[in-house]
Formats: structure tokens, sequence, C-alpha cells
């Protein structure tokens, strides 16, 4: 009888999964190109990449690299090609099918050296935006994509005006042929192909500027081979512009470490540890399990928008203080040896210019001594290298504790569940052979029909209204499911009102459906016995299936009408109050699911009580008829 509640209780946390992007043509490889020491491939939408090969023309597999689910629309492989050979590529994206395409690598060999200027460190733009006299690290890095690059000498040109604030060792600084800045060389060699060269200088802005500051980078090597240079610019803006250019479009939590939304949790809401293990330790005063302290226990999710026409080097912190009172809530540091003892979680990005970039923060958390209870994550953006706030902003956060009522329920469940299937092996066999034929083909008829008139209107509505009405859908879906349903329950029992008529008619139901629709899934399994009990109890209580002919309620159903049919209809609400109220437990259980106490008082004030009502009382109507015809 709670078959519905997943699809209807549930519906606006499996938006997604229910058809949303059901329309979505799949992605298509719309970009192919050959870098350095490995292959590009863009896609024309973002997908969760799962697989990528690179092929010969004939079919055979080079390379397979998993990619595990990640999710992007630019994904680059390693891999040796050889110019001038045709390769053909392929990705392979979460439930859809391969995105191919064939491309001839260059006819000339990669460059012995890539060579890129990172202002500041992490930033490997063409172009930057930085406040007037900001201290900020550059970096000068060289990259070998094939073996044998052999020996170079790098320099590096500063723009007149910027100072020298630190310089490492290995660097040699000159002024710079022409008059103006300062020239900075360093030597170095690369041997094995994928190495990489790097220098380090702290570097400090002037105060004002008339335009762009050039910087150029060279790379010149030792035998004889052709130099390579680079170059960014930085261009000055007021710290507050830039702090008008970056605003916060959304924030997720929780998710995963690449983004990924979880649909089975409420935003904004972290669950603590619970289950059967950790219920059965706190019982017994041993505690929660062992804590890895330096694994996330949930991550959080920042989109972050440029306006600004430059790239944006920035650093991202958060931290969780008590709601209220400002204080740090100690149970929620970063280890000292991540955050570097500020207890911080700490993460850097890019932000492209006039684009939006994701950015994915760790929580720590020790769950042995946290407390339930309402938090603020306190997220900090600066420009990297720099002390300029760019954005400071205060975050919702709950902790709830899993409900130790759906750990009741789903034990009273499973216990009733395992009765029933010792029940089953000790007398099944008996209590099918003492069932008469007539009620056994009336069993089948009566649970195909509920099929066809119940679970194929609920499962093809469903959908939509989920998308229109979100989670009140059960308010169209109930009567799809509950009326239809209980009027033929009803109307089954008007023809065959004996004991373990309706247990015969609700397990071959089950049986349809998870040959169908919903496969052998746990839920419906554990519920089975619990339905059964319920369903059996409320027909025998109420007189529907007890006493001798013609002293049974439905019996008087045609001289007294409503007595009967107000009797009959109580005891089925009362019997799908018990059901319903445990179904959700158990998603509740099983899903770690948050749903509010007066949603779950609505599904059941709706569907458990004025839905079977509904249909109980037609069903004495149809199943008069019927009565009379069979005699």
């Amino acid at each position: 009888m709670g078959a519905s509640l997943r699809r209807a209780a549930l519906g606006f946390l499996l938006l997604t999964l229910a058809g949303c992007g059901g329309g979505e043509e799949p992605a298509r490889l719309s970009g192919l190109s050959f870098e350095a020491d490995r292959i590009r491939l863009t896609l024309s939408r973002m997908v969760f990449a799962e697989e990528v090969q690179v092929l010969s023309p004939e079919g055979q597999v080079l390379l397979r690299r998993g990619l595990a689910g990640r999710l992007g629309r630019e994904f680059r492989v390693e891999f040796p090609w050889q110019p001038g050979e045709p390769y053909r590529v392929r990705l392979l994206a979460r439930g859809g099918p391969w995105a191919e395409g064939t491309l001839r690598a260059p006819a000339s060999p990669p460059a012995p050296f890539a060579l890129s200027i990172e202002i500041p460190h992490g930033l490997a733009s063409p172009r930057a935006f930085l406040p007037a006299g900001a201290a900020f690290h550059a970096t000068l890095k060289a990259v070998s994509p094939r073996a044998g690059a052999g020996g170079f000498e790098a320099t590096l040109r500063l723009p007149p005006g910027v100072e020298v604030e630190e310089l490492e060792e290995g660097w040699r600084a000159s002024s710079a042929p022409g008059g103006g800045g300062f020239l900075l060389s360093a030597e170095g060699r690369l041997e094995a192909a994928g190495d990489i060269w790097f220098r380090q200088v702290k570097l400090r802005l002037p105060a004002r500027a008339g335009g762009a500051l050039p910087f150029e980078a060279g790379l010149r090597p030792k035998g004889g081979l052709p130099p390579v240079s680079a170059r960014a610019e930085v261009r000055l803006r007021p710290a507050g512009e830039l702090r008008r250019a970056v605003r916060l479009e959304r924030a997720v939590l929780p998710t995963d470490e690449e983004g990924n939304a979880d649909p089975f949790q409420l935003p904004d809401t972290m669950l603590l540890p619970g289950g059967p293990g950790h219920f059965l330790l706190a019982l017994t005063g041993r505690g929660g399990p062992p804590v890895n302290p330096f694994f996330p226990y949930r991550h959080q999710t920042l989109w972050l928008r440029n306006a600004s026409g430059g790239a944006l080097a920035v650093t991202v912190s958060s931290r969780v203080l008590l709601a209220g009172s400002g204080r740090e809530a100690a149970f929620f540091r970063a280890p000292d040896l991540i955050s570097g003892g500020s207890g911080q979680s700490v993460a850097f990005a890019a932000l492209p210019a006039g684009g939006t970039a994701p950015v994915v923060l760790p929580i720590f958390l020790d769950p042995r001594e946290a407390a339930a209870g309402r938090y603020v994550r306190r997220v900090q953006v600066r420009l990297l290298g720099t002390e300029t706030d760019l954005l400071k902003l205060d975050l919702p956060l709950e902790l709830r504790r899993p409900s130790l009522r759906a750990f009741l329920v789903t034990a009273a469940t499973l216990s009733l569940a395992l009765l029933g299937g010792v029940f089953l092996a000790w007398r099944g066999g008996r209590a099918m052979r003492a069932m008469p034929l007539r009620m056994l083909t009336g069993a089948a008829m009566f649970a195909a029909a509920s099929f066809a008139l119940v679970s194929l209107p609920e499962f093809l509505v469903g959908s939509s209204s989920r998308l229109l009405l979100g989670p009140f859908s059960f308010l169209v879906t109930g009567l799809f499911s509950h009326v239809p349903l209980y009027a033929l329950a009803a109307a089954y029992l008007m023809r065959y009102p004996v004991p373990g008529a309706l247990a015969l008619f609700a397990a071959i139901r089950k049986l349809i459906l998870a040959l169908t629709l919903e496969s052998f899934q746990i839920i419906p399994v554990l519920i089975l016995a619990a339905e059964i009990a319920c369903l059996e109890g409320a027909a025998w209580l109420a007189g529907i299936t007890r006493g001798a002919p013609g002293r049974r309620l439905l019996d008087r159903w045609p001289e007294e009408r409503w007595r009967p049919a107000a009797a009959a209809g109580l005891a089925f609400v009362a019997a799908d109050l018990l059901l319903t109220g445990a179904s959700i437990h158990l998603h509740i259980f099983f899903y770690r699911l948050i749903l509010a106490d007066w949603y779950i008082l609505l599904y059941l004030a709706v569907a458990s009580v004025l839905y079977t009502f509904i249909g109980f009382t037609l069903g004495l109507r149809l199943g008069a008829p019927l009565r009379e015809v069979a005699g």
C-alpha cells in the first residue's frame, strides 16, 4: 500500500532522476586537439565522464583511461602521439553513448619546452586584474613534453615600477636592457618527458600605472633548439571595483569532492552518523565508530562569478561558527596539518574573465564531539597572495542526528519480515493448499487489475506531477494509487471475505510489481509482511473476515449501508496509517532522508486518511454488484 510513497514523498529530492533531462540530446565531441604530451577533448555540454579511449584507425585500443564519473566539458589525457598519425578518440558519458571523433596528429613533433607565467601563482592567464600596491608571488614554469629536452636559461622581464620583495635562491637579477624594470634569469634542466621546472619570486605592484603592466618570459635552450617565449599582463584595478565584480551565484551543501550534489539530502543540512552499528555502540556506552580526522566529512561547492574583464586568482576559505555567538565550533576545525593551524578549509581557484567557476571546499567534522543544531559557514574570498577581501558572507548550516524513531520502526519491520519468512517456510505450503482454487484465481485477477488501474497510471502520471508540484505531487498521485487500490481491495473482500484473502492479494500484487516496474527492492520486500499483518488484522478486527457467513460486517452492507462502510473504512485507514508511516521511516533510515514532521502529517492526512476512506467506500459500491453476480 505504500508503493507510491517513494515517488510522491521524495519527489522533490529525485527531480533530476525523474526525467528532468529526458529530452536532452546526447553529448557530442565538439573539439579535438593535440597538445605537447596529451590530447584535449571538448564536448558540446557538461557530462559525467566514465572513460576515454584512444584507438588506431584499425580499431586497436592504444589507451584506455577511466575518469570515475568526473564532471566537466573539457578533458585532457596524457598520450605519446606520433607526428602525422591519425587517431580515433572517444569518450563514454554516464548514461549515454560514446562521443567519438577522428583527427590526424600534427606533422611536426611537439616543441621540446613549454613555458608559462603564473601571475599570481596558480593563474596562468594572459591577463589578470590585481589591486594597486598588491604583493604576490609570480611563478615561471617550464615543462618538457618529451624526453631529452636538455638544459636551458629562463628569463623573466619585469615592467617598470614592479619591485622585487623576495628573490629565491637560483635567480640572478640585473637591469633590463633598454632601461626600466628588472631582468631575472635562472638556469635549469629537464630530461624526462613530463618533467616540470619552476621558480618563484615575490613581487609588489606599483601604487598606480598608466596602462597594462607586461611581464615577458623567455627560454633559450642550450642545444641550439629554437627559443620559447610567454607573455602575461597585469592591469591595476581599485579594490572596490574587484569586490563588485565577484559574487556568489549559488552555494550547495552537501556535495562530493567533485561538486556533485547529493539528491537525498536537504540543502544546507548534514546528518551525523547513524545506522544500526552507531545506535548499538551508543546504547552500550562505547561511543561512535572510529573517525579519520584527515578525511573530509562532507564537501560544499560555491559557484563564483567574475564579472570583470580579466581573470582573477583567489583563495576561498571557510570556517564554521556557532549561530548567534560568532565563536568557532571546535568540532568543525580542519586539522592543523591541513589548515596550517588556522582551522579553516582553504581552496584555490582561477575565476575566468566574465565567467563562473566552481570551488569545492571540504568540511571536517568530529562526530563524536558534535552537537546537533544550527551553525554558520563563514566564507571568505581573497585575491591570491594578497590581503584584499573580495567577498565575505555567512551561509546557514544545520547539523541533525538520524531519527531514532526511524531506526526503531525499521527494526520492528525487519523483525516482522523475519517472522513472516519463518511462518512462510513452516506453514506456507499448507496455507496455500488450504485455499480454494477460486480464491487463488480471484486474487490473481484483482492483482492484475491493480497493476493496470493503479501502478501503470501512477507510473505514467508521477513524473509530470513531480515536475509541476514537487513534494506535493502526492495530492495527484494519491488519486491514482490509494483511491483505486483500496477500491479494488474492498471489492475483493466483498467477493472473498475470508482470512488470508488479502494476504494472497498483496503478495501477488507485489510479485507483479517486482517483475515489472520496481524490480526486487529492499523496502517493498521488508514491508510486505507488515502489509499482510496490518491489512489482515484490520479486516479481522473490523469483522470483515471474522464470523460465520451472513454475520460478517460486509454482509450487512446492502441493508445498513453507512455503518459497515464507516467501520470498515476506518479500520483500513488505521492500517494504512501504520503502513505508510512505516514506509516513510524505512526511507528515512535507508536513504538518510530528512522530512519535516508537518509534511509527514500532511501526507498521512491526505493519502492515508482521505484517499483511503474514499477508495474503500467506492469499492463497496463496486463490489456489491460483483457479489450479486457471483452469488
